[in-house]
């Protein structure tokens, strides 16, 4: 007899965490199908001074530099003159690059890189003519990584929703808050972005509970800062 299909016994697997599948799709293919490892911090990204690993050749010497990476591989050397560093394999969207700590450097925080993981740190490339080596000065939390110089924070709202309500509850939340930073106000058709005056010149800080109000107002598209 020809075995049915009510004879098949199926083995449940659970789904692939968004990380796991990435991981399996680069060492399948060589490449990310579904997304980046980076993807998630893409807000972070985008509030700091960042430099891509494309531009890694002229990066400038001698100046800390802000990065968010993927930690491709880690591994700990010893020099020829016995001492232990690490080179660091970090990748980002467009490039990768090999980085190296030495000493000190690589002991104090060579427990906060990990192959396979996403990591924030600071390098610096060599003040040397003739040397193009990157090295790490330090690993840190994301938040820690220095953020843009800011001028402006702009507000985009859904054309669909900024009635009336929705505006007065922005402009109350903007009108409490007092700071440096200028606001402007756009709104949004899911097509074109113009900008909007509301009658009155608002003013916020760059932190706090401000701006996670705005958030929160269904009228808001997006924050971001200019």
């Amino acid at each position: 007899d020809e075995p049915s299909l009510s004879s098949f016994e199926f083995t449940h697997y659970e789904p692939y965490t968004k990380k796991e599948q990435l991981e399996k799709e680069k060492a399948a293919i060589g490449c990310y199908l579904s997304g980046h490892p980076l993807d998630e911090y893409k807000d972070e990204i985008a509030r700091i001074d960042y430099h891509p690993l494309l531009e890694k050749d002229s990066f400038p010497k001698g100046v800390d530099i802000p990065l968010i990476v993927y930690v491709d591989d880690a591994v700990s050397s010893i020099s020829k003159k016995g001492k232990e560093y690490g080179r660091i394999s970090i990748s980002d969207y467009g490039a990768r690059a090999d980085i190296f700590a030495w000493g000190k450097t690589w002991r104090d925080y060579q427990s906060m890189i990990h192959k396979g993981e996403v990591c924030a740190m600071i390098v610096r490339k060599s003040e040397k003519m003739s040397d193009d080596m990157i090295t790490l000065v330090r690993a840190c939390m994301v938040s820690d990584l220095p953020k843009k110089p800011r001028h402006c924070l702009n507000i985009l709202l859904k054309e669909s929703l900024a009635d009336g309500a929705h505006l007065e509850e922005i402009k109350n939340v903007l009108t409490f808050s007092h700071g440096e930073y200028p606001v402007m106000l756009h709104l949004s058709d899911g097509e074109r972005t113009q900008r909007i005056r509301v009658g009155s010149e608002f003013r916020i800080d760059g932190e706090g509970e401000s701006i996670e109000s705005l958030m929160e107002n269904d009228a808001v598209e997006s924050v971001w800062w200019t």
